[in-house]
């Protein structure tokens, strides 16, 4: 059928499906609630249920409409046709040969005596709309097949079996497949519908590719050794792949001459996820064997890439439902689970859950890299202010050296989130393993730390100011001991840490979902987080000393007068030491504890995310000398002129 033929049934089905009224607000006729039914289009039988919903439209809930041509095509394939010369009882065979175009068009020839051709039904069912009702029928016709089947198909019409199947799981028929009265019953019945017919294949060799279904197997012999079979479908756009792997032991187990094939599906575990409101995250792989207890190493490739635990399951056909008992994880990584499952006449589909946090876990990669970006551009927003401004805010040694220590920190979170985005662009690209993704981990690694190092030097200059007012150092002394901390104890550890795990070879350098600090081998993070914590603590500690220093002058005097003065002295405080200190990195502590709450997640991405934008506002914006020399620098006459002469000269003004 061609396109614009598709393109027509899917509208014409759009507004039949449709055809309830429309209440508007003020229409009585529709209650929230309540339930109406409808017959269908003349050109179909059974009936729609709909129900008003709270905003008093319609919604269709389910139907069973068949079209007159499905209708009449189901009865003709449920009647047991008898001979015209001969009284007794002929059971009718599938034959393959195929007919003319006239019998095709009147959609009558498809049934002849004793024999059904099976290429006929599946040019008929091509050309039917995927109501609910039509594709209930479609699965009946497909049990129809299935009993009446000789026991022994040839490819071809395991071809044309595919057919029909691939039409009822086309991807615009997935929503209608949620207004089939007992849907769950249906799908489930399709899966094992397609596993019993494929197991009765005769070809040595069948390899069937539909759009949505993929089916490839052979028959085994006595020496047949392990054996691979490899998928690849298209999926909302991009290819996925997946494989199930045989060894010889559990082929020898099988029956003399029987068939192995396995079947992927794209699309029924959207269909299934939809009806018992779970999610899939892979294929839905089914394996025809004659034989119960087959061991099955399943590979699939994940939809939504994520590190997340998966969960290996199978579609138990009694329960019906997926069921993690014949399954377990064998391996994963960032786009691939491996998992091992045992066949059986109640388990013969397989696919893998996705996990609950799967879908967070997009959630914060893409918080991450919002946030990041706005982060970079805060950043040199703070570096330009600070370039500008330099010479206003650098007057006392003091302050000299904090700003010294917000520039260093602006300076290392820039570059830090650059080669963060690097790192993120060689993943993907197999570059795990290459000099380039080992260099982007070493430099990420470099200058998280320095973030944290000059942050300690920040903490450091605060308490050195509070708690050491009648001490002055050098300010050379300052610099150089500033610079040694900021960047000299990075270096060290940086490099310790690369030397020690690039030379074992079972104690890798970067982790295997992208290029930073492995954990589970080599324990390399460690090297991040230690030190990271080490100068957390000490900065809560130095917080705390800060504001008891500043509480203790006011004591012995009225509290009530100075009540808020106290409160907007702690709370100034700590507004600008969490962020410029990498006080928030404490809720990194949280999220790397197994099964921590998501919030955790949340408030550690966002805080650290826009750090940089934290760094201009509270380090940069809220200081009172920055904001007096930025107003005397714009209301300068210099600043006006040079404003004026660039207005008169633009186009504009002619």
């Amino acid at each position: 059928m061609n396109c614009m033929g598709k393109f027509l049934n899917l509208m014409i089905f759009y507004i039949f499906i449709n055809s309830f009224p429309v209440s508007s607000n003020n229409d009585t006729d529709c209650v929230p609630g309540e339930t109406s039914y409808i017959n269908c289009d003349p050109d179909f039988s059974g009936t729609m249920r709909a129900e008003c919903d709270s905003e008093k439209r319609w919604k269709v809930v389910w139907e069973t409409c068949v079209s007159l041509r499905m209708g009449k095509l189901l009865q003709d394939l449920s009647s047991e046709p008898k001979p015209p010369d001969s009284g007794s009882y002929m059971k009718p065979q599938i034959e393959t040969v195929d007919i003319g175009t006239d019998t095709y068009r009147t959609g009558d020839g498809c049934i002849h005596l004793n024999s059904v051709n099976i290429s006929c039904v599946a040019h008929v069912i091509k050309a039917t709309q995927t109501t609910a009702g039509n594709i209930a029928t479609i699965v009946n016709i497909l049990n129809i097949f299935l009993r009446k089947s000789s026991g022994n198909v040839a490819e071809n019409k395991m071809k044309y079996y595919g057919e029909i199947a691939n039409h009822v799981l086309n991807k615009s028929a997935v929503p209608t497949w949620t207004l089939i009265p007992n849907s769950i019953g249906s799908s489930s019945a399709l899966l094992q519908y397609m596993n019993e017919f494929a197991s009765t294949v005769s070809d040595a060799l069948i390899n069937v590719t539909e759009d949505f279904v993929h089916m490839t197997g052979f028959k085994v012999a006595q020496q047949t050794a392990n054996r691979n079979f490899s998928f690849s479908l298209p999926l909302n756009g991009t290819e996925l792949t997946g494989s199930v792997f045989m060894e010889q032991e559990e082929f020898r187990k099988l029956p003399k001459n029987s068939s192995a094939v396995a079947i992927a599906y794209s699309t029924i575990g959207e269909i299934l996820s939809n009806q018992l409101n779970i999610s899939l995250n892979g294929f839905v792989i089914s394996m025809a064997l004659n034989a119960n207890g087959s061991k099955l190493s399943l590979t699939f490739q994940k939809k939504i890439k994520s590190t997340a635990n998966t969960k290996c399951v199978g579609w138990d056909t009694e329960e019906k439902n997926w069921m993690s008992e014949p399954c377990s994880m064998d391996n994963e990584s960032y786009d691939h689970t491996t998992c091992r499952c045992y066949h059986s006449k109640r388990f013969m589909s397989f696919s893998i859950l996705m996990s609950p946090e799967t879908m967070e876990v997009e959630a914060l990669y893409y918080i991450s890299f919002v946030g990041i970006g706005i982060s970079m551009c805060s950043l040199l927003i703070c570096l330009i202010i600070e370039g500008l401004l330099w010479h206003h805010v650098t007057k006392t040694e003091v302050s000299y050296m904090r700003h010294l220590s917000i520039v260093n920190i602006a300076v290392s979170l820039l570059i830090a989130d650059i080669w963060f985005i690097v790192g993120a662009m060689l993943f993907g690209k197999d570059a795990l393993e290459s000099k380039a993704c080992i260099a982007a981990t070493f430099f990420i690694h470099l200058f998280y730390l320095s973030l944290f190092f000059w942050m300690l030097v920040m903490a450091l200059l605060i308490s050195y100011r509070v708690l050491m007012v009648y001490h002055n150092m050098r300010k050379s002394s300052l610099i150089c001991l500033a610079f040694a901390i900021g960047y000299g104890c990075p270096l060290i550890i940086s490099a310790i840490t690369l030397a020690a795990t690039v030379t074992q070879p079972n104690k890798p350098y970067v982790r295997d979902d992208g290029c930073w600090l492995n954990w589970n081998e080599s324990k390399a993070l460690l090297a991040f987080f230690i030190p990271a914590l080490l100068i957390i603590a000490l900065n809560f500690i130095i917080v705390l000393t800060v504001i008891f220093v500043l509480l203790r002058p006011m004591v012995g005097e009225n509290p009530r007068t100075n009540e808020r003065n106290i409160i907007v002295q702690i709370i100034r405080c700590i507004a600008i030491l969490t962020p410029l200190l990498g006080l928030t990195w404490g809720f990194g502590i949280a999220t790397i504890i197994e099964h921590s709450s998501l919030a955790f997640h949340y408030i550690f991405t966002v805080l650290n995310a826009f750090q940089g934008f934290f760094i201009l506002v509270f380090g940069t914006l809220m200081d009172k000398q920055v904001r007096e020399a930025l107003t005397t620098e714009f209301a300068s006459p210099k600043w006006i002129s040079f404003l004026a002469k660039n207005t008169s000269n633009s186009p504009a003004s002619g």
